[in-house]
């Protein structure tokens, strides 16, 4: 389900929109890698009226931004075709894959200072692209007959897996390393789909059950999936859209690689209250970090936000340091200090920004225990971390920066208390009681 009242708020604060009146950014898509992040889209240059596809980097978190020119033009033609970016992938802080609509994939292998712009072996719509290694990647194409091509050198040279896919077109695809492969598939003409996987560079293939069970499901045929996020091998969020007389968010979840699915999370959100059509589709998601997954509607001004790795969804509006006014989020992604986004309101909008996200508000309330004589040590710790109070504590409660519960303890009144911490990443934590009184900060350093 997806409930109402988030338990954490981003403050979304503009990091890149347009400061010179000559050109304007249509930012499209986004992705990072640590403290890396590229976005890639149009510039306009209303002097000369010639358009370029341009790229812009970021190598502290999204906050600083510099544009890198891979010196291509945009097209789109009487018939509609373009290159339009479509996806952009930041493989590692040095390595980065973008891909267009017809046949353009580029690459750099330098941080993004120079692209090259490689053969994909195909003459079709490019659909989606991975990479698990700066070597080893996958891509989708709208080619029928060879819907899906690998690479093991850096996409000097792609080839097809060579599998009767069925008719199949796959929206999304992934590489894990070691010949291991996912796809997320629909039979043409249908939106409900499954997800086959390789675990031995396609030499066998194992298909999930269908993301919407027809037989259990009413109304499956309403039901559409437009991508899906990866976690491992195990852990798969497809998202989407219910159709009946309005489009609602859809969200479905599997941990089991596909051999069962929960049912579809189906928003709240009644959109004829705002006039939205299209409200209702969920059309980008972040990767999964730490447990932590942000969702984006179209044109409404609201997030969806998991703290619990898809399992259950708060709304979340959307807090701007700037008046303007979000219908589209085309970008979404993690970097090592927070989440950024491209806004706007289309593909080619000329006026989409770039936004970095920090939390405001989390699940510790900042009520603190003062004069109880209260002991945190060691600390910094590693394994195990002693508490002493002057008062019985019934339980002590452990949580991450992003104000989730990581673990807990019942104390029965006890002052002293040790609190286990095998297998907690390293990090900063918050210590609190059961009736949320703070206790006091943890720093949690390598074994």
């Amino acid at each position: 389900m997806i409930t109402s009242g988030a338990s954490a708020q981003y403050l979304w604060k503009v990091e890149l929109s347009d400061n010179d009146w000559r050109f304007q950014n249509g930012f499209q898509v986004l992705n990072c890698k640590g403290d890396d992040c590229t976005a890639a889209g149009i510039v306009f240059d209303y002097l000369s009226h010639f358009n370029m596809m341009m790229f812009w980097h970021s190598t502290d978190c999204g906050i600083n931004w510099n544009i890198q020119n891979p010196h291509l033009p945009y097209f789109h033609d009487a018939a509609g075709n373009t290159n339009l970016f479509i996806q952009v992938q930041q493989i590692d802080s040095l390595n980065i894959v973008a891909i267009g609509k017809y046949q353009v994939m580029l690459h750099s292998f330098n941080g993004g200072e120079t692209w090259i712009k490689q053969d994909c072996n195909t003459y079709t719509e490019l659909l989606s692209v991975h990479f698990s290694d700066p070597m080893t990647g996958i891509f989708t194409c709208n080619d029928m007959a060879n819907p899906v091509f690998a690479t093991s050198d850096g996409g000097m040279h792609w080839k097809s897996v060579g599998i009767d896919f069925q008719q199949r077109y796959f929206s999304t695809c992934h590489s894990f390393g070691s010949g291991k492969f996912s796809v997320l598939g629909f039979i043409r003409g249908t939106g409900i789909g499954s997800v086959l996987t390789t675990r031995d560079n396609w030499k066998t293939v194992q298909e999930s059950k269908s993301i919407v069970d027809s037989v259990h499901t009413p109304n499956w045929q309403n039901y559409f999936f437009n991508s899906c996020r990866f976690h491992g091998m195990d852990t798969i969020i497809a998202y989407g859209y219910f159709m009946d007389s309005i489009y609602h968010a859809l969200i479905s979840r599997t941990i089991d690689g596909g051999l069962s699915w929960e049912k579809p999370y189906v928003s709240r959100i009644d959109t004829t209250k705002h006039g939205y059509f299209w409200a209702g589709i969920v059309n980008n998601m972040t990767e999964i970090y730490n447990d932590t997954v942000i969702a984006a509607t179209f044109d409404l001004p609201k997030l969806l936000l998991s703290t619990n790795a898809g399992k259950s969804w708060n709304e979340n509006q959307w807090q701007l340091d700037t008046s303007y006014g979000i219908t589209e989020s085309t970008g979404l992604s993690w970097t090592s200090n927070g989440p950024v986004v491209i806004v706007g309101s289309g593909l080619i909008d000329l006026a989409s920004l770039i936004l970095k996200g920090t939390i405001t508000r989390s699940f510790v309330p900042e009520q603190i225990i003062r004069d109880k004589g209260i002991r945190i040590f060691p600390n910094p710790a590693q394994t195990e971390v002693q508490i002493r109070s002057d008062i019985p504590l019934h339980s002590v409660s452990l949580y991450d920066m992003l104000g989730r519960e990581i673990r807990n303890k019942l104390t029965f009144g006890t002052k002293n208390i040790s609190f286990d911490l095998h297998g907690l990443s390293p990090g900063f934590y918050t210590m609190s009681t059961g009736d949320h009184q703070k206790l006091g900060k943890l720093m949690i350093r390598d074994e």
